[in-house]
């Protein structure tokens, strides 16, 4: 397999891993409300519950430590949400902070997409 294969099955595993959470949750407490008679949800407050963590996941902020700066403007990003694994990140897409301000060890938050050679980190900003 390749790396861009390896970078989704890594995306797709982390999604629903999180999906499975939200329904769980919302079992419980359809449970809840078996075994005490309270409506804690109800069905429309479930799907706009789902829609709302769905969006948070596609729209899901990471965390990260600056790894490496290249002086050319470009770096890589530690990430444990991904298992360690380095994102790359273009001085371009740095939002609120200028690239000579960075240090490695610095802790970031940023967003993923996918780039030409797997994922990139995007919308990297100071944690």
């Amino acid at each position: 397999m390749n790396q861009n294969t390896n970078d989704l099955i890594i995306m797709r595993s982390f999604f629903i891993h999180s999906l499975i959470n939200y329904i769980l949750d919302f079992l419980i407490k359809i449970i809840y409300y078996y075994k005490y008679k309270e409506v804690l949800f109800s069905r429309v407050d479930f799907i706009n519950y789902l829609i709302c963590k769905l969006l948070d996941l596609i729209n899901h902020t990471m965390t990260g430590t600056i790894k490496t700066i290249k002086e050319n403007g470009f770096g890589f990003i530690s990430s444990e949400e991904l298992n360690g694994k380095d994102l790359f990140f273009h001085g371009n897409e740095l939002v609120g902070v200028a690239f000579n301000d960075l240090r490695e060890g610095d802790k970031v938050t940023f967003e993923t997409a996918e780039g030409p050679k797997g994922l990139n980190a995007i919308n990297v900003q100071r944690a």
